[in-house]
């Protein structure tokens, strides 16, 4: 299973290169962190030319973030949020993390039953697929919120990787 969080624009380009075997795994790949074309080509058993052109291919179409750090180094990350069950994060800080928003979105739904109930029989939506979709745009609010945040994130863990890959 995965989570996507993704501008509606951005959506054709994601559904396209997920579709291409070499793009998912990239794509896959960039959901752990920030990659440079030499890694992903090592990680992938291809040349650092092919690595170099498929990453380009999403930075085209606007799904990866090119990040140059001081040492010259070109990092790529994914210009959306991601998560694969499964995933590496650690599920003992996100379980917490899940049980008390669920306490807060029940609370919600309690005090606002009404118009949730109207917004359902206006659009001819099940409860449960109501609550999905209200759940899903507000997280889609603030991550765009902290975008700039992420962005500026990403950077600094880019620069700490390129240099301790310089020292090895």
């Amino acid at each position: 299973m995965v989570s996507l969080t993704i501008a509606d624009d951005k959506l054709p380009a994601f559904c396209s290169s997920i579709m291409d075997e070499a793009l998912r795994e990239i794509i896959l790949l960039l959901s752990d962190g920030p990659l440079n074309a030499e890694k992903i080509a090592e990680i992938m058993g291809i040349t650092q030319q092919d690595s170099e052109g498929r990453l380009e291919r999403l930075y085209s179409a606007g799904l990866v973030r090119k990040t140059r750090v001081p040492e010259g180094v070109l990092l790529f990350s994914l210009d959306f949020s991601m998560e694969r069950l499964g995933s590496p994060y650690d599920k003992k800080i996100a379980e917490p993390l899940a049980s008390d928003l669920s306490k807060t979105i029940q609370s919600f739904l309690e005090s606002h039953a009404s118009e949730v109930s109207s917004s359902c029989s206006n659009i001819g939506m099940s409860l449960g697929r109501a609550v999905e979709q209200l759940f899903l745009t507000s997280f889609s609010s603030i991550m765009g919120r902290l975008q700039a945040e992420i962005v500026e994130e990403d950077k600094g863990l880019s620069k700490a990787l390129a240099e301790e890959e310089q020292k090895q």
